[in-house]
């Protein structure tokens, strides 16, 4: 049984598990269009991402929760992420946290697939280790919200983070 804290964790757990995979379905159903919209889930899906990184693999930072938070039995074995992760959270912290000549480097480049499998990974040992604990409506569990705009490009494309990202329209 899960006390008043560790639900809140597993709320705010579940929610960005949830938009962290509502954007990656979202920017698949947008192509490479270079619009607003896209800039902001590019970059939506960023920061969750680095989220759900620091709360599955880092230790805790002042008020932050880590998945600990939601008990001993979900320590983790390694406190820093993969390289793969680790790799991913510093080019969100240069691309996306900060301003900087690092941003000339076009996104394109980055692959959020394998990103997107380790995460799943993460959030399935969590549902496993809670089991009968996690809500049966809970957040993380229910399907990508996609209701955007129309498509603006191929649907069911894999999503990819370029041109535009967080570097703005490719250079000519």
């Amino acid at each position: 049984m899960l006390n008043p804290k560790e639900e809140d964790v597993l709320f705010h757990l579940g929610y960005e598990w949830w938009m962290f995979r509502s954007t990656y379905e979202a920017l698949k159903n947008l192509g490479n269009s270079n619009t607003p919209m896209r800039n902001a889930l590019v970059e939506s899906l960023l920061l969750h991402s680095r989220a759900l990184i620091y709360f599955f693999h880092f230790s805790k930072k002042q008020d932050d929760w880590i998945v600990e938070d939601l008990g001993h039995s979900l320590r983790t074995t390694a406190l820093r992420p993969n390289t793969l992760l680790d790799s991913w959270r510093v080019e969100v912290n240069k691309r996306v946290a900060h301003l900087t000549g690092l941003r000339e480097t076009p996104l394109a480049s980055l692959n959020i697939d394998p990103i997107y499998n380790e995460l799943e990974k993460s959030i399935n040992k969590v549902k496993t280790a809670l089991n009968n604990d996690i809500p049966s409506g809970w957040i993380g569990n229910q399907p990508a919200d996609t209701s955007f705009p129309a498509p603006l490009g191929p649907v069911g494309a894999p999503p990819q983070l370029g041109p535009l990202g967080s570097t703005g329209p490719a250079k000519p």
